[in-house]
């Protein structure tokens, strides 16, 4: 069983995953993260700076997403003139 898994790990992705739906999935994880840091930081656990650094990164990642996203035909635009 696990070694079924590791082989799967290893395949490469063979769907491309959109950039709508990276942001999507983000967006999830800063919900999930937000609800577990909180539960962290009250029982002592986590300090609330430490969460918000974590909490920080990710909403960094997510806005460059949202940036890439909204610049993706100016993008592929440059990047067809280049080529």
């Amino acid at each position: 069983r696990n070694a079924a898994r590791g082989a799967a790990m290893k395949e490469p992705l063979k769907k491309r995953v959109s950039l709508a739906q990276q942001i999507e999935e983000v967006a999830r994880e800063l919900k999930l993260r937000e609800g577990v840091y909180a539960r962290k930081c009250s029982t002592g656990a986590m300090r609330p700076a430490v969460a918000e650094f974590h909490l920080a990164r990710m909403r960094a990642v997510h806005d460059t997403l949202v940036w890439l996203e909204s610049h993706e035909a100016e993008i592929r635009r440059k990047l067809g003139a280049a080529a």
